[in-house]
């Protein structure tokens, strides 16, 4: 798994991958192959140093099969404490994702759950995104009591 991980983060958190300067620091907590190769993975990443005009959040990436480029990125929130824990590919090709945010996600308009379980607890959310890496759905997702979140 290490080698993976060092695989992914080469192009991924590199100065400028994310179109941030300074570059971007972070941490993926979740990986997975499509059929054809290609790497999903998601996690929580922030500018570093902080600046007025932060990349940061909850985020889910697509890197080519053999690690040399970004696909896509999306930031799921503006959190810098965010992040995705579990990711899934559906088979029509969207990307299913879980994680943690501590409020101000944005959910979508008709999501299960509008309001954060409250801060400072943290509050599970679930996100689908399409397979050029928009969300389609967003909710936050409250259970009685804070944990992680899986698919």
């Amino acid at each position: 798994m290490s080698s993976l991980l060092a695989f992914s983060l080469a192009p991924l958190l590199a100065g400028g991958a994310f179109g941030a300067t300074p570059p971007i620091s972070g941490q993926i907590n979740a990986m997975v192959r499509d059929s054809a190769g290609n790497l999903y993975v998601g996690g929580g990443a922030k500018t570093v140093p902080p600046t007025s005009m932060d990349s940061k959040g909850a985020f889910v990436a697509k890197l080519s099969s053999d690690g040399s480029a970004v696909i896509f990125h999306t930031f799921l929130s503006t959190n810098d404490t965010d992040g995705v824990t579990a990711l899934a590919i559906a088979p029509d090709g969207s990307i299913l994702a879980a994680g943690l945010t501590e409020g101000n996600f944005p959910v979508s308009k008709h999501a299960a759950e509008l309001q954060p379980f409250g801060p400072p607890v943290p509050t599970g959310f679930c996100a689908k995104l399409n397979s050029s890496g928009s969300v389609v759905y967003a909710s936050y997702l409250n259970p009685s009591s804070s944990s992680q979140f899986g698919i």
